[in-house]
């Protein structure tokens, strides 16, 4: 759609001051239009001006209106006067006026049929069409389970979920060994010592559970942070140069290994207390 060309000189002169404007598609015709300091030069003058004492028109109650457009006392009465002329509503079950409540039904007829009756003046019961119960989505892929010897008790399972582990708290167990053993070859890897595929729990079975700095058993009970729970002790210390691989490894008491630190002989005295 083409525009109409817009003149390039001021053409429009204002009403009040007579100054050229520039004519827009929208502006009003000569001799309404004004310039925008003559707009905004009524504006204030209409709010300086001294109030108006009206009479509101919903409740009569005269007040001060400070512009044309006031006709109200309160937001109150402004809405109350808004329903009285809003087109009236009425319930399609019982005819009830609703007033300003959107909805095709009144309370008592919507309770009716949230229980089953319908809407109608005489009211019959609903006949609902029985439903269909929903079949589960059932998982037709074949399922493979998985034989192995646990990792962490050295037991057999036959598992769906598990891949190296027998149980939940095998699971739990051997997670922490794998943060262990991360810790450890991120030593070693600082201090530019060989590394090597450490596993902790054949560490514990290759010593029989005990434990190579006191030469008492080690309980498999026990959990870190127990004073007596299982940890991997290095021979030559990461901190002394020592490699983290199996033949520099052992099975020691918690408390055992962090006696002896970064020695290079062991403690030779059980600390336990029966």
């Amino acid at each position: 759609m083409e525009q109409p060309d817009m003149p390039r000189i001021p053409d429009l002169p204002c009403a009040v001051c007579g100054k050229m404007m520039w004519r827009g598609t929208t502006s009003l015709p000569e001799g309404e239009a004004k310039c925008r300091p003559c707009r905004r030069a009524n504006q204030t003058q209409e709010s300086k001006a001294e109030p108006v004492k009206r009479h509101c028109g919903h409740c009569g109650k005269i007040f001060a209106a400070r512009t044309k457009a006031h006709k109200f006392c309160a937001k109150t009465c402004s809405r109350e006067a808004a329903r009285k002329t809003a087109p009236q509503q009425k319930c399609i079950g019982c005819g009830k006026n609703l007033g300003d409540y959107r909805s095709e039904h009144c309370t008592s007829c919507a309770q009716r049929i949230r229980h089953g009756w319908s809407g109608s003046k005489e009211l019959t019961l609903r006949t609902k069409p029985k439903q269909k119960p929903i079949q589960p989505i059932r998982n037709t892929a074949p399922r493979t389970f998985k034989a192995g010897r646990c990792v962490v008790c050295a037991g057999h399972f036959l598992s769906l979920n598990m891949d190296v582990t027998c149980s939940s708290g095998c699971q739990v167990a051997h997670y922490r060994a794998q943060k262990q053993e991360a810790k450890h070859r991120r030593r070693a890897r600082q201090r530019a010592s060989y590394v090597a595929p450490v596993h902790r729990y054949r560490i514990f079975e290759r010593d029989n559970w005990i434990c190579q700095l006191c030469g008492e058993p080690i309980s498999k009970a026990e959990n870190y942070p127990s004073l007596w729970s299982a940890s991997i002790d290095h021979i030559v210390p990461i901190a002394k140069g020592g490699a983290h691989e199996p033949s520099n490894c052992q099975a020691a008491h918690f408390i055992c290994n962090s006696f002896k630190s970064d020695r290079l002989e062991g403690v030779g005295v059980c600390l336990k207390i029966s």
